[in-house]
């Protein structure tokens, strides 16, 4: 059985491109690991820098909670202070009222007797 000779030039020449394809790939798959790893690396420091923001939007958070029940009792201490106000003024305009209407019966009995 003879092979003929074109066949094993064609044969040797795909031989040596697969050999030099498998080279080819580990070096790549070389350079891979190598990258994947620097990502690693700034992927961790990445992770610790979030974790790091998460923590200060929280104590954030926790800040403007307490002020915003500060400021919500403030309000209502001030909404409580008004309506106070607003009773006692409402009283005395009931007296001061009452006060001009007996003045001006009064006027009016007075005007009365001198015709």
């Amino acid at each position: 059985m003879n092979i003929p000779q074109w066949w094993l030039v064609l044969s040797g020449v795909f031989f040596a491109l697969s050999i030099l394809l498998v080279f080819g790939l580990l070096i790549a798959l070389f350079f891979l690991i190598g990258a994947i790893k620097e990502i690693g690396q700034k992927v961790s420091a990445l992770t610790s820098r979030v974790e790091s923001m998460t923590a200060q939007v929280e104590e954030l958070v926790e800040t403007v909670q307490v002020t915003t029940r500060g400021v919500g009792q403030r309000a209502v201490s001030i909404s409580d202070s008004a309506a106070l106000i607003s009773r006692g003024l409402a009283q005395k305009t009931d007296i001061i009222a009452t006060g001009f209407l007996v003045l001006n019966v009064l006027r009016r009995i007075l005007a009365a007797r001198r015709r």
